[in-house]
């Protein structure tokens, strides 16, 4: 390495040339983990997520008219994606003393499925 004020050869690690006493400038040196860590703290840049379009929303009054006339046996519930409800449903309706249960699910049901905005898959209900 050389000096940049007088030209003269300077030690390696020498902070100062020997000849004339310019400073010389000491090499860059990075500390890797340090960088590694600074790399991994920073965001990734993500592509930007494409606003969902939902084809096959379900109809928020076709909902409501299948559990005003078959709300007991849970087809509202199968139409919004909501199967297990459905199934069980289904089932209390098969039994006798399940009628008492779902009867009055069915009319909370009515209520709810106009203030619920979703389905089972979680797309919004259109009206």
């Amino acid at each position: 390495m050389r000096c940049s004020g007088c030209g003269a050869s300077i030690k390696s690690g020498s902070a100062f040339c020997e000849n004339c006493g310019t400073a010389v400038p000491q090499p860059q040196v990075q500390n890797h983990h340090h960088y590694h860590h600074y790399q991994q703290s920073q965001p990734q840049s993500q592509p930007q997520p494409q606003p969902q379009v939902h084809h096959d929303q379900k109809s928020r009054i076709v909902a409501w008219i299948l559990a005003f006339f078959f709300g007991t046996i849970g087809v509202h519930n199968f139409y919004l994606g909501f199967n297990g409800r459905g199934i069980c449903q289904l089932l209390l309706t098969l039994s006798f003393i399940g009628m008492f249960i779902s009867v009055p699910w069915v009319c909370i049901e009515l209520i709810v499925i106009f203030f619920y905005s979703k389905d089972g898959r979680g797309v919004p209900l259109k009206m």
